[in-house]
């Protein structure tokens, strides 16, 4: 028979899928009505950790001295966290890969000649795809026919990452300024 800890870290490890079922009830049950999926995701992560956490603290963490009950806590937070980091990066590449899209449909149809393939992705399509998901994200918003940012996250976690490829000695990412390219 399993002991209460082994039950506990068996849960902590199930955390992505415990977040792909809660995901799909609640698309099954109207959130589906949201524009981004991976938005969907977010919220089914943080829909679970509450009762998620009265269960851990129900079944192990109480049952925990005050010392240990506190690194306990700390530890089950981090470790939520980063499963649903996982979560929502598999998601999101399954989402958003376009070399998983082509195998998927490549499978699918049981072969398929290039030319269809590259009927169904335009590079036009694929900018307006992106910028709808940025919008739906509320991370960027038209004005006159311009984009610009609304929230700052995602610039911020680009620029971070921009500073770190230079860090890291790749060249910089190509960005165009009125219609010139800047390096």
């Amino acid at each position: 028979m399993m002991g209460k800890f082994t039950i506990f870290l068996a849960l902590l490890a199930g955390i992505p899928l415990w977040t792909a079922v809660t995901q799909a009830v609640l698309m099954r049950t109207g959130l589906k009505l949201m524009r981004s999926r991976q938005m969907t995701s977010l919220i089914s992560s943080a829909s679970l950790a509450i009762p998620f956490a009265g269960l851990l603290w129900h079944l192990y963490l109480g049952t925990l001295d005050e010392h240990d009950r506190f690194v306990g806590f700390v530890f089950t937070s981090a470790v939520y966290i980063l499963m649903s980091y996982i979560y929502f990066h598999i998601f999101n590449m399954s989402e958003t890969a376009r070399r998983i899209r082509m195998i998927l449909e490549i499978g699918q149809r049981s072969g398929l000649k290039a030319s269809e393939l590259k009927g169904h992705y335009n590079s036009i399509q694929m900018i307006e795809n992106r910028i709808e998901r940025l919008i739906a994200l509320g991370q960027v918003e038209v004005h006159e026919g311009k984009l610009f940012t609304k929230s700052k996250t995602l610039y911020i976690a680009a620029s971070a990452m921009e500073w770190w490829r230079r860090i890291l000695g790749f060249p910089p990412s190509r960005v165009r300024d009125q219609g010139r390219q800047v390096p």
